[in-house]
């Protein structure tokens, strides 16, 4: 088990960065990243602020046709949501291998804006880990409910957790507050065989891949849940821009990416893209 961590997560650190050649120059061009890395806790997933809210706006705002304006203030919004965070910091002092206090969330940050402004009844996520991200996204949609009564559904996969200390009997999500939890339907296993069956039993209006980053798995999955998203409904992933923008350009459909600047760590961040479902095919095509 320990081998095929250590492989997947090789393979995925590789295809994040472009390929080998391209992940050897970042190790070269930051060698604190490695150190960071040995001595960190956090070996799958990086708990940080980011510093370019604005920009975070801005992609929402481009990716769901909205006001800039709107899209700042769902920022700020999750920013100063303090009942939110003090039930992610009472699920930490259950840890001893994560940091305790106020958990940042990074570019999560444009996902929470995103499914305030488009209120999507039904979501999906691929890759879980702590559960972090299915938190955020959960947020949103009890805010949607709570103000607007526009119920939804998070539907997230992810494999059992392979990095979690044998005495911690808990699988990925267990970072989900309780209060968030019925919304909350998670389904452990590969998504190559969870996927296509969700696919074609829900209308989606949210997807984020987050999960195996090897180009040809993304793809997959991308693949798998297009037929299924709502006219409107928008495909994210947590990854680099390639695998979405030449899968947008084949569709002929919008593309957005967006870069967190990261702040107080020795990762560099990572980049949020994300395309758009027509709501009728473009120029007439099938």
């Amino acid at each position: 088990m320990k081998l095929d961590w250590i492989i997947r997560r090789a393979r995925n650190a590789v295809a994040s960065k472009g390929g080998w050649r391209a992940a050897v120059r970042f190790l070269f061009s930051h060698p604190r990243s490695v150190g960071g890395l040995l001595r960190d806790d956090q070996r799958q997933n990086w708990y940080y602020d980011i510093g370019n809210d604005d920009e975070a706006a801005a992609f929402a705002a481009q990716v769901t046709a909205s006001d800039i304006d709107r899209a700042r203030t769902f920022i700020l919004e999750l920013r100063n949501h303090q009942a939110f965070y003090t039930q992610l910091s009472e699920r930490l002092l259950q840890t001893r291998f994560r940091p305790h206090g106020r958990l940042p969330v990074g570019r999560r940050l444009s996902w929470y804006a995103i499914i305030r402004l488009v209120q999507p009844e039904i979501c999906v996520e691929t890759g879980v880990h702590d559960g972090l991200g299915s938190a955020v996204i959960l947020q949103a949609l009890e805010d949607n409910f709570r103000l607007h009564g526009k119920a939804g559904q998070l539907i997230s996969i992810d494999r059992p957790s392979s990095d979690l200390p044998a005495d911690f009997p808990a699988q990925p999500g267990w970072l989900v507050p309780p209060t968030l939890r019925h919304r909350y339907d998670l389904r452990l296993g590969d998504a190559r065989q969870l996927l296509p069956a969700i696919a074609t039993e829900y209308s989606i209006g949210f997807f984020i891949h987050d999960s195996d980053h090897s180009p040809q798995h993304e793809r997959f999955e991308i693949e798998t849940v297009w037929p299924a998203m709502k006219p409107g409904g928008i495909v994210m992933t947590d990854n680099g821009p390639e695998v979405l923008r030449q899968f947008a350009r084949q569709e002929n459909t919008s593309f957005f990416t967006f870069r967190e600047q990261v702040l107080k760590h020795t990762y560099p961040g990572a980049s949020n893209s994300a395309t758009v479902k027509p709501a009728s095919a473009p120029n007439g095509l099938s």
